[in-house]
């Protein structure tokens, strides 16, 4: 009995012994483990946008709850948080808020002055000393569309009123002037592009011919038309064939505006697409042919000029985890392409350019790209 209970405590202080190397490997294991595993950076978890590899390519992340509405100067970027207004400092990196529940604000090609709507009225502001004054008040009739002139001293005005368009130039002073610049049945205007003053540049619904389907006697175009506000004459510019579609790109330079236009034909029963980007003269009202020849960018922004610009197309590098994965592009004056950035998903559909520097929103952030 003796020799049974020595025995006993004997396998036991081996067996506790073994438990104790066990657990102290265990512990050993787990701290290794923790040791090469580095920690969750749940902000690159939400990261959207991942760079090429460039080393002259910066990019800069904002962790904000505005939108980008535009990029006013290398210092400030103007924000709209749903219905609020927010200036954006780029050198302290804080927010002001500028104006609150208001709604269709538009610039004027300047950018030094910026019209909105506000408890159904129309202010003009001047963005330098952010001051505001009371343009039009609306009564009983609701805007439908309004853009200010090329240096903002005017703005054109659209309004319903009982199914009714309504057109008025308003001035600083306040003095209202009712224009009639829909008298042709065969056409709607659907976004104004461009005013400055006398000229009026605009997307527009165009009823036409239907070639493409004899179910359908009719079909419509979406045009670039000018309008001569003076004379009051209407010049399609675009003249797309039926279901033809005229989209503008950007804005630059002395009132030159890039378009790309997408047509449809049929040949031997097949339907053909071509796309294809012009150049307008908003100066002449005249389309020219450019050397662009990208095939339906998601977006595109001149630098300089037609011979330097960025884009963003669908990757080339498919990824079956983010289908939507497009690739930010740059074209150099000396014809060399390159790639800054992918980005994974929330595609912007905007991209703004100021003093070299790209901005952009995806995925609830704002990106600061540094060429």
């Amino acid at each position: 009995m003796k020799k049974l209970i020595i025995a006993t405590f004997i396998f036991g202080i081996l067996l506790f012994t073994a438990c104790s190397k066990e657990e102290a490997v265990a512990e050993k294991d787990k701290e290794s483990l923790a040791q090469t595993q580095s920690p969750i950076n749940y902000e690159e978890v939400f990261e959207s946008v991942s760079s090429s590899g460039t080393d002259s390519v910066q990019i800069k992340r904002i962790q904000s709850e505005g939108i980008v509405v535009e990029a006013l100067n290398n210092q400030q970027l103007l924000l709209k948080n749903d219905s609020d207004l927010l200036l954006y400092n780029l050198k302290t990196n804080k927010e002001t808020e500028l104006l609150q529940d208001v709604y269709n604000a538009v610039l004027s090609t300047d950018k030094n002055a910026m019209a909105y709507e506000k408890n159904q009225k129309i202010y003009l502001m001047n963005l330098k000393d952010r001051k505001s004054v009371l343009l039009y008040e609306l009564e009983g009739e609701v805007s439908r569309n309004f853009i200010l002139s090329s240096n903002g001293d005017q703005l054109l005005l659209q309004t319903v009123k009982e199914g009714q368009y309504n057109n008025k130039i308003i001035s600083i002073n306040g003095q209202v002037k009712q224009i009639d610049i829909e008298k042709r049945d065969d056409l709607v205007l659907t976004d104004f592009v461009h005013f400055s003053g006398d000229k009026l540049f605009s997307l527009a619904k165009v009823k036409k011919e239907n070639q493409l389907s004899i179910e359908d006697e009719t079909s419509s175009t979406t045009d670039l038309i000018m309008i001569n506000l003076k004379g009051n004459n209407i010049v399609n510019i675009t003249n797309l064939k039926a279901e033809g579609v005229a989209d503008c790109l950007d804005l630059y330079g002395k009132n030159q505006l890039l378009i790309e236009l997408t047509e449809s034909t049929i040949n031997d029963e097949e339907l053909l697409t071509t796309h294809t980007i012009k150049r307008i003269d908003m100066n002449s009202g005249r389309m020219y042919n450019t050397g662009i020849k990208i095939k339906d960018p998601h977006s595109l922004n001149i630098l300089e000029d037609e011979r330097e610009y960025i884009w963003l197309e669908e990757s080339a590098e498919k990824d079956e985890n983010y289908s939507q994965k497009q690739d930010l592009k740059i074209r150099k004056k000396n014809g060399e392409v390159q790639t800054l950035l992918s980005i994974f998903n929330d595609i912007p559909s905007t991209l703004f350019v100021q003093d070299n520097r790209i901005f952009f929103n995806s995925n609830g952030d704002i990106y600061i790209v540094d060429l």
